[in-house]
């Protein structure tokens, strides 16, 4: 049914009132997510499924950055508790301006979140090229079930007058590129002229079983969208997004036609100019002279000043909270350098907050909606902690006399952040100063734990193994590295990035690989190349993203697992000085092209990593005396059944494995979504007679977790008194 149909006098009066349009911003850069915007048509015919049910107002999609999916989860209620959640049934299309991974490296997590959530179809617009990639990693990387898709890019005919990309009954979306060819006469009618196809029809184009497209007529991909421009057919208003990523581009975007057609529509026509771009390309003259060319309407930047905003407030609590466990092993992220001062005059406005919303009103009016800007609801973050039966006073009392994250090597900011937006409480918990690595000992950091679909608390698979003369990253799931940005913020996840010998990929699937892309365009220029070892899979991938990866530095060397076991000359020359005598791959039960590792250094350390499998008699010996196991354990006992069929281990079956490998330490990892925290059967093994996991030597893996070699021996002792916090927070009723 339509929206605000009938109704007496009060319902009219509420619906005068309602605005005709939300804008929502939504920001995680402390999550290494770039912002993205989530249109919804608050007036209007309401979304249908197939079988007629309304499901709600209309929602639009700009950007779908990796991890996307993820920070939706997470905020599914940022449009109130009263309205759909993100993403909603009722989303129609997403609009995405490039091929690189801070703009399209999440469609894929998006369409299966959209499948779980019930979804039937989405429109996805693009520039040219982007159907090959995304359909790639849908049929050979992602377990595909799927809403219907249709795909259509963005080409450059010999008619682009008015560019519009989309059109429904609600809005138009027209896109520029700045190309000189782009016509923008009849802005205020973009769908003025020859008809036009309906590019909001879902029904199928084609037989292909992934995804239909249309508008393909050249190969390779065009040069990135600029900007949107969104205009809204109840009352002709405009929004424009801008998504300039240099200062040339702002002043190519500024020298077109769509820039003077806007200054041309006439006072109140453009009421907000939302900009995407970094700030630093923001401050630049050029991007200045674009803004002050459009005078009449609200520029306001997508990212927050600092770059500090934590979106996965879930797993980002959990790591907050078992720092007063132990301020070592789960330290607190870093703090980005918050900019002081105010903004120079021709800048845009900066908003704080994890998200912001902008209501557009019939009336022309434009507003920051109140409780938007640096909102934080009560379910996303925990509570105050009476861990203990402690005096409150006595507690507080104890935190005063804490440093704060400023005191330890961050800034008041991130500190003020940290305390306000996700504890609600006193200073973040001191993280002891430790020198890093000690000599020979390997440090393991721990940057996804989760499976398949990542959750609030846990993120995908993607394991830090550092030493003093080199290191290794096993597995780069989606968000790996945004996570190393949120713990050791930008500039030293570049530095890790830019030190590692080897990125190695268990198999095909996209909790473990789909993070390729975002590590290896955001390495250091000056990087070496770095070895990429992995499943046939993960090649061909890379290679459907074309230029889009943009890798840096030395770029990487690709090799099978199977090959690197017979070139000891390409192993020898990337892992030279490391030490490191061997990383051997094993074959496990899990999908085609599966395996598991063992890295042997020569200092005597012995290291191993299941991957996702079966219990695997050949990886029980391989990995035999090994310091330290790291294996999965996706189920409890149970849900053996669910197990098989998977080919996972459950809890059980990774412990019986832990006991025939007879490891320094074993840690438990890769956790089905059912499982946000600790599992009902490993807290009772933790907490439980003797023969537990502090006999076994067994603790649980949490994202941002560190185990050090130096301290293989404190982590089972540890483990129950994390288990402990964490049932006591439950017991307080602090969930997310």
């Amino acid at each position: 049914g339509g929206a605000g149909a009938g109704g007496g006098p009060e319902a009219q009066m509420a619906m005068a009132s309602k605005p005709c349009a939300r804008l929502c911003v939504i920001r995680a850069e402390g999550d290494g997510v770039d912002p993205v915007l989530v249109v919804q048509v608050e007036k209007g015919s309401w979304c249908k499924l197939n079988h007629g049910t309304a499901v709600g107002p209309p929602q639009y999609l700009f950007g779908a950055p990796e991890g996307l999916s993820r920070l939706m989860l997470t905020h599914r209620r940022i449009l109130g508790e009263g309205g759909p959640p993100l993403p909603s049934p009722s989303l129609k299309a997403v609009f995405v301006s490039g091929l690189e991974p801070e703009h399209a490296g999440g469609l894929v997590g998006l369409f299966l979140r959209l499948k779980a959530d019930g979804h039937e179809k989405v429109h996805l617009f693009g520039p040219r090229g982007i159907t090959d990639p995304m359909v790639f990693s849908c049929e050979n990387i992602a377990r595909w079930g799927h809403p219907h898709v249709l795909v259509t890019e963005h080409n450059l005919g010999d008619s682009c007058r008015g560019t519009l990309a989309y059109s429904d009954d609600l809005l138009s979306v027209l896109v520029s590129t700045a190309d000189p060819s782009e016509r923008w006469d009849g802005l205020d009618d973009p769908e003025s002229g020859p008809p036009r196809p309906d590019l909001s029809n879902f029904a199928r184009v084609g037989d292909t079983p992934v995804c239909s497209s249309r508008g393909r007529q050249d190969p390779g991909p065009s040069g990135p969208i600029l900007a949107h421009c969104l205009r809204l057919k109840r009352t002709g208003m405009v929004a424009v997004v801008v998504d300039c990523g240099t200062e040339a581009e702002a002043i190519r975007l500024r020298g077109g036609g769509l820039w003077a057609a806007l200054a041309a529509m006439g006072e109140g026509k453009v009421r907000l100019v939302l900009h995407r771009a970094r700030w630093e390309v923001v401050e630049t003259a050029g991007y200045r002279e674009l803004v002050r060319a459009l005078p009449g309407a609200r520029h306001v930047s997508m990212r927050s000043r600092g770059g500090a905003e934590f979106g996965f407030t879930g797993s980002l609590g959990t790591l907050l909270r078992l720092g007063e466990v132990d301020g070592t092993a789960f330290g607190p992220p870093a703090a980005s350098a918050v900019k002081e001062g105010s903004a120079p005059e021709g800048a845009v406005e900066a908003l704080g907050g994890r998200f912001s919303a902008f209501a557009l009103h019939d009336d022309g009016t434009c507003e920051l909606e109140p409780g938007g800007e640096g909102c934080t609801k009560a379910e996303e973050v925990p509570g105050p902690s009476t861990a203990g039966g402690r005096d409150g006073r006595a507690e507080r009392a104890e935190r005063a006399e804490r440093p704060t994250v400023a005191e330890v090597g961050g800034n008041r900011g991130a500190a003020a952040m940290l305390r306000d937006s996700i504890l609600g409480r006193g200073p973040a918990p001191k993280r002891p100063r430790v020198a890093g690595p000690i000599e020979g000992l390997p440090s393991v950091t721990f940057l996804g734990t989760g499976c398949a679909e990542p959750s609030k608390y846990r993120g995908s698979t993607g394991i830090l193994v550092e030493w003093a003369h080199g290191s290794v990253l096993l597995d780069c799931g989606e968000g790996a590295w945004g996570q190393m940005v949120r713990l050791f913020g930008e500039e030293g996840a570049r530095k890790r990035a830019s030190r590692l010998a080897c990125v190695w990929v268990s198999h095909k699937h996209a909790d473990h690989l789909l993070g390729l892309a975002s590590l290896l365009r955001n390495r250091p220029v000056e990087a070496p190349r770095v070895l990429l070892v992995g499943p046939h899979v993960a090649k061909r991938y890379l290679r459907s993203l074309g230029a889009a990866l943009g890798t840096r530095g030395g770029g990487y060397l690709f090799k099978h697992h199977t090959h690197l076991a017979r070139d000891a000359r390409t192993f020898s020359h990337f892992f030279r000085g490391t030490g490191l005598e061997s990383l051997t791959s094993v074959p496990v039960v899990h999908c085609k092209d599966a395996w598991a590792c063992v890295l042997r250094h020569r200092d005597g350390w012995k290291v191993s990593f299941s991957g996702d499998t079966r219990p695997c008699d050949e990886f029980v010996v391989a990995s035999r005396g090994s310091d330290l196991l790291i294996h999965e354990a996706t189920f409890e006992s149970k849900y053996s059944a669910h197990a098989h069929k998977k080919r996972h281990c459950t809890i059980s079956e990774a412990l019986r494995v832990s006991d025939e490998v007879g490891a320094g330490l074993t840690v438990l990892t890769h956790f089905s979504q059912r499982y946000p925290r600790v599992p009902d059967e490993l807290h009772e093994a933790v907490t439980g007679s003797p023969g537990g996991l502090e006999a076994r030597r067994v603790c649980v893996a949490f994202d941002g977790m560190k185990v050090e070699g130096n301290r293989l021996g404190e982590y089972t002792e540890m483990a129950r008194r994390v288990s402990e916090a964490l049932r006591e927070a439950e017991a307080e009723g602090n969930k997310e």
